[in-house]
């Protein structure tokens, strides 16, 4: 609230409303999927596995990677579709509620927050190039 300025009391309740709609989506969604989650722990797991056994023996991996990367997507794919569907209905909801310069405000803190959660690439210097 303080990030996007709402200061109005009133203004308060709505946006309070819509933002904890929205996490208690997002957190339906969590537990819907959670088998799914698990799948894809598990899979990631045994390929990684993989991956060192055949590493160690001096082996080429037997599974095909366009293979591993279709079951990922067609794990991740409509969660992610679910989660942006409902992120669209709290943006429209918040874009009716607050005024331009706050919903300005809230769209910047909404994508600087999801790219903190994007996975940043190791800042190692002391990497040795493997041929």
């Amino acid at each position: 609230m303080k990030k996007i300025r709402v200061k109005d009391k009133e203004l308060k309740v709505p946006v309070v409303k819509a933002l904890k709609d929205y996490n208690f989506k997002t957190k339906e969604i969590e537990l819907r999927n959670a088998d799914n989650f698990k799948a894809l722990d598990l899979l990631m797991s045994s390929r990684i596995r993989s991956r060192v056994k055949s590493s160690n023996a001096n082996t080429n991996p037997k599974d095909n990677p366009n293979d591993f990367r279709q079951k990922i997507i067609k794990i991740i794919r409509p969660v992610k579709q679910e989660i942006i569907e409902n992120e669209v209905v709290l943006n429209k909801t918040l874009a009716t509620l607050l005024s331009e310069k706050q919903n300005k405000k809230w769209l910047k803190l909404q994508k600087s927050q999801k790219d903190k959660l994007k996975p940043q690439r190791p800042q190692n210097n002391n990497r040795t190039l493997q041929h």
